[in-house]
């Protein structure tokens, strides 16, 4: 494993986990965020949002100082990073216009994964692409049918994965969602498709 500095990557990374804290922060807007006593529904969003603000911050700083020290010597590429700002520049703009957060993720994810995949980036909008189904698909077929659909879908951008470890995964994967988010935590997220 190489040791070595590499401030570009680290101040990338640090810029990206804030934009999407930032997001976050966005997004949880729409809710009411409550009191300590009886926290609201924003309150963890927005919580977990300042927090991946902060820790983004810090890394691009240190990622910052580490390259005037040592220099900017790695080649980035800057098509993903790109591709992400764009996402959430979108998503927030499309929020900002009035549109509901999950329609305007969804809208902005979609047009992302259509710039990735015309750019020749086939994994990047595997991974794209399947986020923003999960975002429509969660509130008519349920956690368990979008949880198995995302996570098979993403799985076709890994390389190194068996066939046979992606069915046994998603299941156990789903069965966690479901046992932290809908019944640990008492969600109000619709488990199963609504038929009729």
């Amino acid at each position: 494993m190489d040791s070595q500095p590499q401030p570009r990557r680290d101040v990338i990374c640090g810029l990206t986990f804030a934009a999407l804290g930032a997001l976050a922060l966005v997004l949880a807007g729409a809710h009411r965020f409550g009191t300590l006593a009886r926290i609201g529904p924003g309150f963890f969003p927005s919580l977990l949002g300042g927090l991946l603000v902060a820790l983004g911050l810090v890394i691009a700083a240190r990622g910052a100082l580490a390259g005037l020290r040592a220099g900017w010597g790695e080649k980035v590429d800057w098509v993903p990073l790109a591709l992400l700002a764009g996402l959430l520049i979108g998503a927030a703009i499309l929020g900002g216009l009035g549109i509901e957060p999950r329609q305007a993720l969804f809208q902005a994810a979609i047009a992302a994964m259509g710039v990735a995949y015309a750019a020749g980036r086939r994994v990047l909008a595997l991974i794209l692409g399947p986020i923003a189904l999960f975002a429509m698909a969660l509130e008519s077929a349920g956690l368990v049918v979008a949880s198995l659909g995302l996570l098979g879908v993403s799985a076709l951008a890994a390389r190194d994965f068996r066939r046979s470890e992606i069915g046994p995964l998603a299941i156990l994967v789903t069965a966690f969602a479901w046992g932290l988010f809908a019944w640990g935590l008492g969600l109000p997220i619709p488990v199963w498709p609504k038929l009729g």
